[in-house]
């Protein structure tokens, strides 16, 4: 089995994260934002993170990241975190990344006292869907995404002004 070395994300490490959440963005056929690598050092790392990130090496190279950051279901009365993000390189999958970046973040949420981990997949990833089972996650499928964008929200605001 391959070694793979999971750390906790620091301001340096903005590069490597821009550049592993671009190629998951072009994979979705979404636009990578400009100055994204600064964004990401601003939300991540200063003075006030918004969120936190792991990042899995494989022989020294980058192969995988995950982002998440706090959240709270008054129906658990518990925090928990949100994994906004889970990518490995095509290059590195079935090696174990993504076990390990789980793993790790599962033992966080121990350590730190949050009391569960959710996320959402894309509806035709099948091979996520199949891994997240086999970690033991349980699907919810009562639950439906929705996403206010910033042309909405400001349509949505301008009623209250």
């Amino acid at each position: 089995m391959t070694a793979v070395l999971v750390r906790e994300a620091t301001a340096a490490d903005a590069k490597t994260l821009a550049l592993l959440i671009g190629e998951l963005l072009t994979y979705h056929a979404m636009p990578v934002p400009e100055n994204f690598e600064a964004a990401l050092k601003r939300d991540g790392f200063g003075p006030r993170p918004h969120f936190r990130a792991l990042i899995a090496e494989v022989d020294g190279e980058p192969a995988g990241m995950t982002l998440f950051y706090p959240t709270y279901r008054p129906s658990l009365t518990r925090p928990g975190l949100l994994m906004e993000d889970l990518y490995v390189r095509e290059v590195a999958r079935r090696k174990g990344v993504a076990q390990e970046l789980l793993a790790r973040l599962a033992a966080i949420v121990c350590k730190e006292g949050y009391g569960y981990i959710e996320w959402t997949t894309e509806r035709e990833n099948t091979g996520a869907h199949e891994f997240y089972v086999r970690v033991g996650a349980r699907r919810r499928d009562n639950k439906v995404c929705y996403v206010l964008d910033a042309a909405a929200l400001r349509a949505l605001a301008a009623k209250f002004d």
